[in-house]
């Protein structure tokens, strides 16, 4: 098939959650960038967060395109435009937190260069750690709907990630929904927001047709974006993203199912 764009989803897809990016993996990136492939992530995290990454894997070129806020946020790197859409209102995010109020989970929200959370908890300071952002704390949960945002975020842990991920679907409603960006985490979004909407506009700026991109995913955030197009699940992926995707990867996220997809199916 001819490829125009690849674009990945992080944690679970490009790279295992908490561990760098892996070495066949970025020989896969360059490899895409050599052959005049435009590449591009596509997550959950914002874009202070995803436009450092070339930087931190210690690439020699910036990646064409980034998705972040699970679609919210696009930035086309070549012309610096960038396209925000789709927040949450003050009000949606105090609805969700008094609602979210009987799990006994903290929430957070990305904030400056970092998280505003009202208390630190082992994920957060890990997090914090691994992706060098800063803590801050909310004197109380109404600092966290005094604006608009992108997303509002609730970790536990993996036990219980199900759990949280069945009581947060039950809350889907006309202001917000739920969506499931790893095992032990759901956030919640604007009831419009999904990285297919993102790619879709930035394939539209270039005239990229929809069956020359190639989409990497593994989880629920990512369905939208794997079936508009030449849709990839991770081999480790959940079974509704699987559904809809038009090829599982042979591999692994742990063993490096994108590059082997890449340098198996990219001439």
């Amino acid at each position: 098939m001819k490829v125009q764009l690849v674009v990945a989803d992080l944690d679970g897809s490009l790279v295992e959650t908490g561990k760098p990016l892996s070495d066949q993996n970025k020989k896969a990136i360059e490899y895409l960038h050599e052959k005049g492939i435009k590449f591009g992530i596509a997550s959950g995290r914002n874009l202070f967060d995803i436009t450092r990454l070339p930087h931190r894997w210690n690439m020699d070129f910036d990646f064409d395109m980034y998705i972040g806020m699970n679609g919210s946020e696009v930035l086309d790197t070549a012309t610096g435009i960038r396209v925000d859409s789709y927040k949450l209102s003050p009000e949606a995010v105090k609805d969700i937190i008094l609602k979210m109020k009987p799990t006994g989970i903290t929430p957070f929200i990305l904030y400056k260069d970092g998280m505003l959370m009202t208390q630190e908890d082992a994920g957060s300071l890990a997090s914090a750690k691994r992706n060098d952002f800063h803590i801050y704390i909310a004197k109380d949960d109404s600092e966290l709907w005094q604006q608009e945002q992108g997303k509002i975020m609730y970790r536990t842990t993996p036990d219980k990630g199900d759990a949280l991920w069945r009581f947060a679907q039950t809350l889907t409603c006309d202001l917000y929904k739920a969506v499931r960006t790893q095992t032990m985490v759901t956030e919640f979004v604007h009831p419009l927001v999904d990285k297919a909407k993102g790619l879709t506009n930035y394939c539209q700026m270039y005239d990229i047709p929809m069956d020359e991109v190639v989409a990497f995913g593994d989880t629920t955030n990512d369905n939208e974006m794997v079936e508009c197009c030449h849709g990839v699940c991770l081999l480790n992926g959940t079974d509704d993203t699987k559904a809809l995707a038009k090829e599982i990867t042979r591999k692994t996220c742990e063993d490096d199912g994108f590059a082997d997809w890449v340098f198996n199916n990219v001439d």
